[in-house]
């Protein structure tokens, strides 16, 4: 996966409902206290990263999501996602946490050598980047899997009059985005992507935002920018 600096000035959040407080077994729980230790998390390419507990790059961040990373990956060979449902939901399912796994890594990369060409501090829009993509994937370990990998969506903006598209977030960090239109109700394969709001009425500012299409069905709301 190619290594972007996803960390647009204006940022969305999604309204979700309450996460289960409940993962799989053994699975660190958000927001758990940082680690007394050094963690090193490792990339698709085998390159490790050292997450410091001490010193000037000291992040509770940074070491939370290097904490979930370690977990799933001690998890999911055990416990893979959707285990119990078809095969090709359960590869799709697979293939979401891995993605978002990877993509938190890829992101603590990114601030730490940031961080050392400027000598500056981590980079805060980076670090909760990641955050989110760990909480993508123990929200995907934990999940009940659809009983087929097409799923109905309920996807919507507050931004009155709104224009959705979308396209998979894999393809946007490759900077190879295919925009499709989206009208609630479509069915849409389980995965990972990223939507396009934009106001019907010429407002300049677009918002981006990662959704997770998983639940059948998957309702949700893009909420204003902050």
């Amino acid at each position: 996966m190619s290594i972007i600096r996803d960390t647009p000035k204006m940022r969305g959040f999604i309204a979700v409902g309450v996460l289960a407080v409940c993962a799989v077994s053994g699975f660190r729980a958000a927001g758990q206290a940082a680690s007394s230790k050094d963690l090193t998390v490792t990339k698709v390419d085998g390159k490790q990263v050292k997450v410091p507990a001490t010193g000037p790059l000291a992040n509770p961040t940074a070491q939370e999501v290097a904490a979930g990373v370690l977990d799933y990956d001690k998890q999911v060979k055990s416990h893979p996602p959707g285990r119990h449902a078809s095969p090709e939901v359960a590869r799709a399912m697979q293939q979401m946490a891995d993605e978002s796994r990877n993509e938190a890594v890829e992101q603590l990369d990114l601030t730490y050598r940031v961080a050392q060409e400027t000598s500056g501090p981590l980079d805060s829009e980076l670090l909760d980047g990641a955050k989110k993509n760990v909480e993508f994937v123990r929200e995907i370990m934990r999940a009940p899997p659809p009983p087929n990998l097409n799923v109905h969506t309920a996807i919507s903006a507050s931004v009155p009059n709104a224009i959705l598209h979308y396209c998979l977030r894999a393809d946007y960090l490759r900077k190879a985005c295919d925009w499709h239109s989206y009208n609630s109700g479509a069915l849409m394969p389980i995965g990972r992507y990223m939507f396009r709001v934009e106001s019907s009425e010429g407002s300049p500012n677009i918002q981006e935002e990662i959704v997770l299409v998983l639940n059948d069905p998957t309702q949700l709301v893009i909420l204003p920018m902050h």
